[in-house]
């Protein structure tokens, strides 16, 4: 598995999983409510930042197993 090919799978696994875990976190209740420290006005999800792990993580496992 060349460098690009890592790239490619961890950038699909992140743009896949990063729509259903967000509104995973919004259908179980996990959001950040707005008070006067924030930058948001809305309630967002947290924890949108596991795709981008898992994202990371996937193709280095796949890369530790080919190697």
């Amino acid at each position: 598995m060349t460098i690009v090919d890592a790239a490619l799978v961890g950038l699909a696994t992140s743009a896949i999983l990063a729509p259903l875990i967000l509104t995973g976190l919004r259908h179980a209740g996990v959001l950040d409510h707005p008070n006067d420290r924030s930058s948001h006005s809305t309630p967002v999800p947290r924890g949108g930042g596991m795709a981008v792990g898992v994202g990371a993580s996937v193709p280095l496992g796949i890369a530790a197993l080919f190697d």
